[in-house]
């Protein structure tokens, strides 16, 4: 017997609310001339992975700002001591002191120093454009846009989806019958 595929009405309409509120949202970052639009995108990402926990979100936008922040100092770190010792190996002290910060004060600094920054942080090393207050910007003004809107919009046309619901499924086991 063959499954048919079945997509769910709440999810075409998830995926319909989603692609339209992406459209608008590179619409109006375009309109503010924003060149650099991945920030905007990246909190509701992080909000879906981190099981759609609205009580998260100040330390996804935080941890936005302070992983850009350490990225771009990450790398002005590294061209000082690589251009002032001529020592190629010298890069690996920013990076080190900078993960060591993210990791080891995510117990005393949980809202800066936390999952969220350290994903920031590793885009932001990595980009070979430095925008760093563009991206700030677009983080927090695109990103409140973009994941506030669809957390809106899913509330008003989904029931809320799985927004703030919890994520665990029971977990269904094998009962040998006794008989």
């Amino acid at each position: 017997m063959k499954k048919k595929l079945k997509i769910e009405k709440g999810t075409v309409i998830a995926a319909f609310i989603a692609s339209v509120w992406v459209c608008v949202t590179l619409y109006l970052l375009g309109l503010l001339q924003y060149s650099s639009t991945w920030p905007a995108f990246i909190p509701f990402v992080l909000f879906t992975v981190g099981g759609w926990k609205t009580n998260q979100l100040k330390n996804i936008f935080t941890g936005s700002i302070s992983g850009i922040l350490l990225g771009a100092i990450a790398l002005k770190s590294i061209n000082y001591l690589v251009g002032g010792t001529g020592i190629y190996y010298m890069y690996m002290v920013p990076v080190f002191v900078i993960v060591f910060l993210l990791i080891s004060l995510g117990e005393v600094l949980p809202m800066i120093f936390n999952n969220y920054a350290f994903c920031y942080y590793t885009i932001a090393f990595a980009s070979q454009k430095q925008e760093t207050f563009e991206w700030m910007q677009v983080s927090l003004l695109g990103g409140i846009f973009f994941t506030g809107g669809l957390i809106l919009f899913f509330r008003i046309f989904l029931n809320g989806g799985p927004i703030d619901q919890s994520v665990e499924k029971p977990v269904e086991k094998l009962v040998e019958n006794p008989e």
